[in-house]
């Protein structure tokens, strides 16, 4: 691997964060405070909340519970982001 676990830990939930971030903006063409940057910042933000909840709740490192936790986090809080973003365009 890339050498230690943080590492793979960081990584893995920045990637997780970085697809949910693009499938919302390219794929559903949803409209986001920031466009590009604040979907990325707002899908990272809330991949690693979904992994520290998870790990807070089932006491385990990178495992496949924890990576779902991280993109349903990641999703829905771009879902709340993108509601906020309609009453403040840029």
């Amino acid at each position: 691997m890339l050498g230690s676990y943080s590492t793979n830990y960081i990584l893995l939930y920045s990637i997780c964060g970085f697809t949910v971030a693009f499938i919302g903006l390219y794929i559903l063409r949803w409209y986001f405070l920031g466009h590009t940057y604040g979907a990325i910042l707002v899908g990272t933000i809330g991949s690693f909340l979904g992994a520290l909840f998870s790990t807070i709740i089932f006491k385990s490192g990178i495992s496949l519970l924890s990576i779902i936790f991280s993109v349903l986090f990641s999703a829905l809080s771009l879902i709340l982001f993108r509601i906020v973003s309609k009453h403040y365009p840029d």
